[in-house]
C-alpha cells in the first residue's frame, strides 16, 4: 500500500510516494492528492527528496546525484529509459536541452521523440530536470503536469539565477 508524503511550493501542495519503505513518484501540485489516512511523515528517501524539494523551491541549485542513482536503480525501466533520466539529471540549474540533444547525448540520434516519450514516465520530476528539456526550435514542449507548470519552474530557476548574479556581482 502506497503512502504519501505532503510537501510545499509556491503553487499549492505536492506529494512524494513511497511503496514498501521505497520513494517510487514525486507528484507536483494539481497532478495528485492523496487520502487522508494514507499521509504519512516523510523518512528515509522521502526525507532526502522533501529537503530537496524544500531547498530547490527557496532557490536551492544543488542536485543530490547519490539519491538521483539510487532512486534509478530502484525503478523496473528500460536502459535507454535509464540513460534519458540520468542525462536530463545532469542539465544545470537554469540551463535547457532540447530533445533532440538528449537523443545525440545517449547515442539515438533521430530519437527525439523517444527521449518525449521517456520523460513523460519521469517518476520524479524536479529532482530529475525533465522541465528542463525543450523544443529545438525553443518552443517549451510538453510536460507531464502541464506546459503552464513546466514554464514557471523555468521562470523560478531564471529568476533565482539572476538573483544571484545581481547580488553576486555587486561585490
Amino acid at each position: 500500500m502506497s503512502k504519501f508524503c505532503k510537501y510545499a511550493t509556491p503553487w499549492g501542495e505536492g506529494w512524494i510516494e513511497e511503496e514498501k519503505g521505497k520513494a517510487v513518484r514525486i507528484y507536483l501540485p494539481g497532478t495528485f492528492s492523496a487520502a487522508p489516512g494514507s499521509q504519512k511523515a516523510c523518512s528515509g528517501d522521502m526525507r532526502r527528496i522533501l529537503l530537496f524539494l524544500e531547498s530547490y523551491f527557496q532557490g536551492g541549485m544543488e542536485t543530490p546525484r547519490g539519491l538521483i542513482d539510487v532512486l534509478l536503480r530502484g525503478l523496473g525501466i528500460g536502459e535507454f529509459h535509464r540513460q534519458v533520466l540520468s542525462k536530463v539529471a545532469e542539465i544545470p540549474y537554469g540551463e535547457t536541452r532540447s530533445y533532440e540533444e538528449i537523443a545525440l547525448s545517449v547515442g539515438r540520434p533521430g530519437s527525439a521523440r523517444a527521449v518525449g516519450n521517456a520523460l513523460n514516465r519521469n517518476p520524479f520530476p524536479i529532482l530529475i530536470p525533465c522541465h528542463r528539456v525543450i523544443r529545438k526550435d525553443g518552443r517549451i514542449g510538453g510536460f507531464g503536469a502541464g506546459e503552464e507548470m513546466k514554464e514557471r519552474l523555468l521562470k523560478l530557476e531564471r529568476g533565482f539565477l539572476a538573483t544571484r548574479l545581481l547580488f553576486s556581482s555587486s561585490k
